[in-house]
């Protein structure tokens, strides 16, 4: 079984997360899983490049020959929805964020085509400021799938998802990830009662029903269903 890992963040906060997210990743999570970080800009190529290989290089405990795929700059379909939105501003409410959260779905695009192309089974989708604490194994991820099509943090006493962390199948879960996009490209989300990505993803779970779903936080009760789960353990 392959696997690949996406994350994005805005270049700025480039720093912030080497030192904190990235580098526990790169210690904690299987060298065999390769990483693929979605920066919004080509404006840091050398910069990234060049603290990574730091970073990894520094690396002693086996996990020296991870591959790191940088993805930089946008593509047509960015380009063209973030200048179709350039006078938006956020008023601080995160259900009509929809500028944000959309990074995530355009770099989750992004990587369901890299993993067709490289032959991925399972895309594991990680915020970029989720801290991995403990050593990672494959077995472990194996559980949070569970071998279904889409593996996620349902929520039963709030009112949408935490996808923080979901898996995608790739062979089963592509029109799901490629309907996911389009609602972005075409404004669809605008359409909805909240703009995130973790309310669309609802959205277009009840759209999906022939999908087979694993919901790792299974009756877990609360807000914090991430740390709760198996994967706080």
């Amino acid at each position: 079984m392959k696997y690949l890992t996406i994350t994005t963040f805005p270049n700025q906060a480039w720093y912030d997360y080497l030192h904190i997210s990235t580098t526990s990743y790169l210690h904690f999570f299987p060298a065999e899983i390769p990483l693929l970080m979605k920066l919004t800009k080509d404006d840091m190529q050398d910069v990234v490049n060049e603290s990574l290989a730091n970073l990894i290089n520094n690396i002693k405990n086996g996990k020296e020959g991870r591959k790191v795929h940088i993805e930089t700059g946008m593509t047509k379909e960015e380009v063209d929805f973030y200048t179709r939105h350039k006078d938006y501003k956020n008023e601080g409410d995160y259900r009509t964020n929809y500028i944000d959260f959309s990074h995530k779905i355009f770099a989750l695009y992004q990587a369901y085509l890299f993993a067709k192309k490289e032959g991925i089974d399972y895309i594991i989708w990680l915020d970029a400021d989720i801290i991995v604490k403990d050593e990672v194994s494959i077995e472990d991820i194996e559980k949070w799938h569970n071998g279904a099509d889409i593996a996620y943090l349902g929520r039963k006493d709030w009112d949408h998802s935490e996808c923080g962390l979901v898996m995608y199948k790739t062979e089963t879960a592509g029109e799901f990830i490629a309907h996911f996009h389009e609602m972005y490209v075409r404004d669809g989300v605008l359409d909805l009662e909240q703009y995130h990505d973790s309310y669309i993803f609802d959205y277009i779970k009840k759209q999906f029903s022939d999908l087979t779903y694993h919901n790792i936080s299974e009756g877990i009760d609360g807000r914090d269903v991430f740390n709760e789960s198996i994967l706080g353990e």
